[in-house]
């Protein structure tokens, strides 16, 4: 991410802080329509945002159609998942 843009009210940082909440139907309807606006304008925000999204659908549907992971399993990849994500574009990759 070269800039941290504020489009609808929210920085591109916002919006990755936001990303799982979101994807995850967890946000209040404020927040929701303001994520909607920034990735409606944000081009980087919106590619990674779907990538994103594809990514967790597919975890679900793995984890549906699996017996799913354990308990500690999970714990561990949801924390790395956490830790990764703020870190995403410091590198000067696109993702």
């Amino acid at each position: 991410m070269a800039k941290d843009r504020n489009i609808g009210g929210l920085l591109c940082s916002q919006i990755l802080e936001n990303l799982s909440e979101y994807v995850d139907g967890n946000l209040d309807q404020k927040t929701i329509e303001a994520v909607r606006l920034h990735l409606s304008d944000c081009q980087w925000c919106e590619e990674f945002g779907g990538s994103f999204a594809q990514l967790v659908s597919v975890v679900r549907i793995q984890l549906n159609t699996d017996n799913g992971l354990s308990d500690s399993v999970s714990v561990r990849l949801n924390h790395a998942l956490r830790a990764a994500l703020p870190k995403v574009g410091t590198s000067g990759t696109k993702y």
